[in-house]
């Protein structure tokens, strides 16, 4: 292997790296969040801001195709979990912003 290829290998790992860091911190701040709003008893309140992005995903990408199996899977769960779930089904019905 090439000195270049080698370098280039390595800067590609570490961008990688680097973003699957940031991605677990964003998660954790969402997660510290809604772990901090159910502490003060506002269950509603993140009932209706995880309903708001799970219908954020499925108005996004219920259209594309073609659609992978797990996408498709998701997407069925969703329709189900809204039948028993109010908050998801305003947040479904809700027009897109």
């Amino acid at each position: 292997m090439h000195v270049y290829d080698a370098k280039e290998l390595y800067t590609q790992m570490l961008a990688g790296m680097q973003e699957a860091g940031k991605q677990q911190t964003v998660q954790a701040m969402w997660n510290l969040g809604l772990l901090e709003v159910l502490e003060e008893d506002k269950a509603d309140e993140v009932k209706s801001v995880l309903a708001r992005r799970v219908a954020s995903y499925y108005q996004t990408f219920h259209d594309f195709q073609p659609m992978s199996p797990e996408t498709r899977k998701l997407m069925d769960h969703i329709q189900a979990a809204s039948e028993k779930s109010p908050s998801l089904k305003a947040a479904l019905n809700a027009p897109p912003k």
